[in-house]
């Protein structure tokens, strides 16, 4: 792939079965509703987009292993997963936040939904790493109740069994076989685990009680400062406090939660617009899909077209 080339958006689905949905679109580099910037080879990701993965709290979208050379980077513009990046000889770069880490063997980073970033070749001059892509509604709770939302960087406390879940991972994908969907799952939430064990500090309860009151609001019409009169915060404190775990502020938050609702409803192709509208708080469908389609670059009406093509 030639540097710089970007990605177009790939549909969903994930098996030779007609009802399971086509084989994956890895043609560049993952984009959801962002845009991202590939200076480096792609390799082949592995991944099941079955349509099962959205009642799910925690979902391993994508698996990748590749090596790096020398000035070779991803740049993404709005990540739609949670991408944890796992060198396994060399090191990496991630830039993101206003500051620069470098990540080495036995360490994870996290490029978080939803943010800018950008990941690099480090000073060693070339990395092997493993990337594995998690997704699901209850992540951002998730990582804020278990101390990550505020980390790019976690050193593992056992990094050998990486390797191991990522190649049994790996094969399960491969299978796609329907009855393997909660082991495929549990194998996510068992990587997610080991970032929680082994990332240091005491859980913010008080963020994660502030994420899921949010949760809680996607179809409700509100403001953030109510939500903050609801917290019994001020308005500065809420953006201070998503500034600093989520890098981003609290109205920002609160469109996306309700744009990723919404995109969940559409592509299961089981809603109108209208109702997928209201479900998530917007009284008036013309606003709602001029919101969705900055959002994601596409209409309602293309996600929700999609969605039915791919209903048994």
């Amino acid at each position: 792939m030639s540097a710089g080339r970007r990605h177009r958006d790939f549909p969903d689905g994930g098996s030779g079965d007609p009802k399971r949905g086509s084989r994956p679109d890895w043609d560049g580099v993952f984009r959801e509703g962002g845009e991202d910037v590939l200076c480096a080879p792609f390799g082949e990701p592995v991944g099941w987009f079955c349509p099962e993965r959205f009642q799910l709290p925690l979902w391993p979208e994508f698996l990748l292993q590749i090596r790096w050379g020398r000035n070779e980077s991803v740049t993404h513009r709005a990540s739609y997963v949670y991408a944890l990046e796992f060198p396994l000889y060399g090191n990496l770069t991630l830039s993101a936040r206003d500051r620069e880490e470098v990540i080495g063997p036995g360490s994870a980073g996290i490029i978080h939904q939803g943010e800018y970033s950008m990941l690099k070749t480090g000073p060693a001059g070339f990395c092997s790493k493993l990337s594995i892509g998690l997704r699901g509604l209850a992540l951002p709770s998730l990582m804020a109740s278990c101390n990550l939302s505020g980390k790019l960087v976690v050193k593992l406390k056992n990094p050998e069994r990486i390797p191991r879940i990522f190649h049994e991972l790996e094969q399960l994908l491969l299978r796609r076989e329907v009855p393997e969907i909660p082991r495929i799952s549990a194998l996510g939430m068992e990587v997610f685990n080991l970032l929680v064990l082994s990332a240091s500090g005491p859980p913010d309860e008080t963020f994660a009680r502030i994420l899921n009151l949010f949760a809680s609001y996607i179809p409700k019409r509100c403001t953030v400062t109510e939500l903050a009169g609801r917290l019994s915060l001020s308005p500065v404190t809420l953006e201070r406090l998503f500034r600093r775990h989520l890098g981003k502020s609290p109205k920002r938050y609160l469109y996306e939660l309700k744009m990723e609702a919404a995109r969940e409803l559409l592509r299961r192709g089981c809603t109108s617009v209208q109702e997928a509208a209201f479900n998530v708080g917007y009284e008036d469908p013309l606003a709602f899909s001029r919101e969705f389609r900055k959002y994601t670059g596409l209409s309602p009406r293309a996600f929700l077209r999609a969605g039915r093509e791919e209903c048994p």
